[in-house]
């Protein structure tokens, strides 16, 4: 039965409170950064690029983090969740 009593209940504590901190502090600092530094960036192909070398590597220290602090495996899967949600964003 799809309804299970769980509803998506267990999904917030497959992580401890610091790991969902610190993906809140993260996404809050790049609205932040986003709104308040980027969008007064001059457009152009070199702008745009930067911010995506920014980005790519803003991702990769927090994959980096995840490997770190939740293990390889949780790493790999949280790579796999980006990289795939850039390609469909494109």
């Amino acid at each position: 039965d799809w309804m299970d009593g769980d509803e998506g209940v267990n999904f917030f504590h497959a992580a401890s409170f610091r790991q969902w901190a610190a993906l809140a502090a993260c996404c809050a600092g790049s609205v932040l950064v986003d709104a308040l530094v980027f969008q007064r960036m001059p457009p152009g192909l070199r702008t745009h690029l930067q911010l995506i070398l920014f980005w790519l590597l803003v991702a990769g220290a927090f994959g980096a983090w995840v490997w770190w602090s939740i293990g390889g495996e949780a790493a790999i899967e949280w790579t796999s969740g980006y990289l795939l949600e850039w390609m469909l964003s494109m």
